[in-house]
């Protein structure tokens, strides 16, 4: 098995061989471009090998940076199109690509990268793990604006109010303004519809030693 990046002239063999991964058939290219290929460095894309020079298996990173605490801008490569063809799954590649594709971005002085996986559990053996999480909140128009309240107003007396608390373990949870402020001062308080929960987002972040 041979791991090894790409040129520009690798392009259609590396998109072909990432749909075929994915079960997928290439869009039609439309007027303007617009295709997601289009955004990939080659320079910075891997493709796996047999022995014959059959292409198996992909990688690839964008340059993107993060911000760190400090306002510190560091380079986070985004990972994207890992495919596997199927017939060669269950066999070492995806590993051997993934633990290329790190020892390359530390060589480089990048010493972290993010990616929105599919399939999560799959990247915990790499060293990647959830980074943030997302919420999703879906209020009706006409229930959520009965009290007639406009921005800037302030509640009056008897006025109730939906404000949520973050529990570790515990997801969120209900309480009063007066109660959030007590208990949480810091903590970002937001309307909340009855039993709404957070979701995991698929954002991973990898942290590797210098």
């Amino acid at each position: 098995m041979e791991i090894r990046p790409t040129t520009d002239k690798d392009l259609d063999v590396f998109v072909d061989t990432v749909h075929a991964a994915f079960g997928r058939f290439p869009e039609t290219p439309i007027e303007g471009g617009g295709l997601w290929w289009s955004a990939l460095e080659m320079d910075r894309c891997l493709l796996a090998l047999t022995s014959d020079g059959r292409p198996v298996g992909t990688a690839a990173t964008h340059s993107f940076e993060l911000t760190l605490p400090g306002e510190i801008l560091v380079p986070a490569p985004g990972v994207t199109a890992v495919g596997v063809l199927p017939s060669h799954r269950r066999q070492g590649v995806l590993s051997a690509m993934m633990r290329h594709q790190l020892t390359e971005l530390r060589a480089g002085g990048e010493f972290l990268s993010v990616l929105l996986a599919s399939e999560a559990s799959i990247y915990g053996r790499f060293g990647y793990g959830p980074a943030t999480y997302t919420q999703r909140l879906t209020v009706p128009r006409h229930p959520g604006a009965r009290n007639g309240r406009r921005p800037g107003d302030r509640l009056g007396r008897g006025a109730a109010a939906c404000r949520v608390r973050r529990d570790p373990g515990r997801g969120l949870r209900p309480v009063s303004p007066l109660t959030a402020r007590r208990a949480v001062p810091a903590a970002p308080l937001v309307g909340l519809a009855r039993g709404a929960a957070p979701d995991l987002a698929g954002a991973a972040l990898r942290r590797r030693s210098p």
